[in-house]
């Protein structure tokens, strides 16, 4: 049987629905996306990738906060933090988590290491250039009718990747840009209704 997101999507191109994969992120996304941009990997399956506040751009670089994951040393007291995801979270945009928000990103790296090793060994393993790169690469070669179609979705009070930078790189790649105002980082979670219209313009 296969593993990993070849898998996943298995059955459903069998049936052949559309598919619609949304990333939002550092890292994990940019491996999906590179995933689905690959003829022999996910442009067979996928007909559409939502990218929202994701790093795609060379130039585009990890926060410190999460730097200090793939540094020695370092990195095994930062994993024992359990405060720094609702930190890092926080800080991408321009609202104050509520406590109760806060607690519950908090819950798991307090119950288990775990969650901390976990983000760490990503973290130490992962090219983030070279990853960019290959994603900037994939978009560069391709034309706007291939498929998967790409769409970005961005929250334009991000405070680690600024929207302007995201707009330009768009226009470059040839990508539709939309802004969504009165969101940061988080999009999806600091303005729903605002991404759920977006979403609804690119998949009706």
């Amino acid at each position: 049987a296969k593993v990993g997101t070849d898998g996943i999507l298995e059955p459903v191109s069998d049936s052949k629905p559309k598919v619609t994969l949304a990333v939002q992120g550092f890292v994990m996304p940019q491996y999906v996306l590179k995933w689905a941009l690959q003829s022999d990997g996910g442009a067979r399956a996928v007909d559409a990738v939502v990218v929202m506040n994701t790093p795609v751009a060379p130039g585009h670089k990890l926060p410190f906060v999460l730097q200090q994951y793939k540094l020695p040393l370092v990195n095994s007291f930062v994993a024992q933090d359990a405060m720094r995801s609702e930190r890092f979270l926080e800080g991408g945009g321009p609202y104050v988590m509520t406590l109760s928000d806060a607690e519950r990103f908090r819950e798991p790296f307090l119950e288990s290491m775990m969650p901390g090793l976990a983000v760490t060994d990503t973290l130490v393993k992962c090219k983030f250039d070279q990853l960019i790169a290959d994603v900037d690469r994939l978009l560069e070669s391709r034309s706007p009718a291939d498929a998967p179609a790409v769409r970005v979705l961005w929250g334009v009070s991000d405070k680690y990747l600024p929207a302007a930078a995201a707009r330009e790189w768009c226009e470059k790649r040839s990508v539709p840009y939309t802004a969504i105002e009165g969101a940061g980082f988080v999009v999806q979670s600091d303005w729903p209704e605002k991404v759920v219209d977006a979403m609804r313009s690119i998949l009706l």
